[in-house]
């Protein structure tokens, strides 16, 4: 029984993060494609290595950023968050963070070519004393319906492809055992979770920012296309 919770634990971690990986894997070609006149020069005099490079770098730390409650739910030590209620906060907790992730990856399809640059949280300030900005996203949504429903389809795909680390358990299990397990498990996430955070391991490695960007493009111009949103407001 252990072994097949250890196993269950294991496989739900790598299976949620490498789904949230995809997400904004998804949502960046949803973004070039969108935006491929604007940045066509780019693709053609860059490297397509750095391209990648620079863009997991940046989707390493959203990712972390994006998932380090659901994380800390997850392998909390704590056997009494296996009920059904903890495991449903636990599943919101990776599901709500990872679908905001995608709306504000989605709404910067559509205002980069505007800015030239992708959303900080800054724009909550340049925006805050508008009254009409129900009106102005529900004109922008109406105007770009199909990416809407690919939106809800996509956060869709997210509920339903979460996969739960624990089923409930309805007999009594060995307390030290399941314990070492969880602390060991959270004190190996922990570190890795700051280091994906920082961009690197190492005391010279400042935690990264959007100025980053610009090492793996020729022109700071450029630097939407390595970036992601829920980096740049978190940043």
């Amino acid at each position: 029984r252990k072994e097949i919770e250890e196993k269950n634990l294991a496989v739900s971690i790598v299976l949620n993060i490498a789904l949230a990986y995809a997400l904004l894997i998804v949502c960046q070609f949803i973004f070039i494609f969108m935006n491929y006149d604007l940045y066509s020069e780019a693709f053609a005099h860059n490297s397509w290595w750095l391209l990648t490079k620079g863009s997991l770098l940046f989707d390493t730390s959203a990712v972390c950023y994006l998932n380090a409650l659901y994380i800390l739910c997850l392998l909390f030590p704590l056997h009494y968050k296996e009920g059904k209620i903890m495991q449903d906060i636990t599943k919101w907790a990776f599901v709500i963070p990872n679908a905001l992730g995608v709306i504000v990856n989605l709404c910067d399809c559509v205002y980069v070519p505007f800015t030239g640059r992708r959303t900080t949280w800054s724009v909550f300030k340049e925006f805050r004393n508008e009254e009409n900005l129900g009106t102005v996203f529900g004109n922008a949504a109406l105007d770009h319906w199909w990416l809407v429903f690919i939106g809800i389809a996509i956060i869709w795909l997210v509920y339903r492809l979460y996969t739960p680390a624990i089923k409930q358990y309805t007999e009594k299990r060995e307390m030290k055992g399941y314990y070492l397990w969880h602390v060991s498990a959270l004190l190996i996430m922990a570190p890795m979770l700051v280091f994906g955070m920082r961009g690197g391991i190492g005391k010279d490695v400042r935690p990264i920012t959007l100025s980053n960007a610009n090492a793996y493009v020729s022109s700071p111009t450029e630097a939407p296309i390595v970036l992601n949103t829920p980096f740049t407001i978190i940043r």
